[in-house]
C-alpha cells in the first residue's frame, strides 16, 4: 500500500519501492473528494491497476454520490468499509472527542458514519441506495 506524500507515515524511498514494485497499487482513503483525488492521482502514476481498498465515511465528507464517480471515472476497484449494521456500531464516527475526553454516545447518530443497511436490512438512506444502483446501472 503506497503512503500519501504528507500523509504522518510518509517515507519517500520506502514508499516508492513499494509503488515502484506492487502489481496493484492500494489505498485508503476515508477523506473528502479533493484528498481522495490527490490520492487516486498519486496512485495512478504509477501505471498499474489502482484499489481503494476502504474508503466511505459521511462525516468526513466521503460519501457514494461524491466518491463513486470519481472511481468510476478513473477506473478504480473499491471497497467501501461498511454494508450492515451491528456488532461494530460503525454508525458512530471515529474517535469523537471533545475537550480531550471520548464522547460517550447516549443515541444513534443522524448522520451515519458508515453502513448502508439497518441489521432487519432496510437501507439507512433510501435515496444513497438508489444512487448506488442507478450510478451503476443496476437498474434498468
Amino acid at each position: 500500500m503506497c503512503a500519501m506524500p504528507d500523509a504522518r507515515s510518509y517515507n519517500k524511498p520506502i514508499s516508492d519501492f513499494i509503488c515502484e514494485n506492487s502489481d496493484i497499487i492500494s489505498f485508503h482513503c476515508y477523506d473528502n473528494i479533493d484528498r481522495c483525488t490527490r490520492f487516486v492521482e498519486y496512485a495512478l502514476q504509477y501505471g498499474r491497476p489502482v484499489l481503494c481498498s476502504e474508503w466511505m465515511a459521511r462525516t468526513r465528507g466521503s460519501d457514494y454520490p461524491s466518491i463513486l464517480p470519481l472511481f468510476k471515472e478513473k477506473k478504480i476497484g473499491s471497497f467501501s468499509y461498511g454494508l450492515v449494521n451491528g456488532k461494530q456500531q460503525c454508525q458512530y464516527p471515529w474517535n469523537s472527542v471533545v475537550d480531550g475526553k471520548p464522547v460517550p454516545f447516549t443515541e444513534e447518530p443522524e448522520l451515519w458514519f458508515h453502513d448502508l443497511f439497518r441489521p432487519d436490512h432496510t437501507p439507512y438512506n433510501e435515496e444513497e441506495i438508489s444512487f448506488i444502483k442507478d450510478y451503476l446501472g443496476a437498474r434498468k
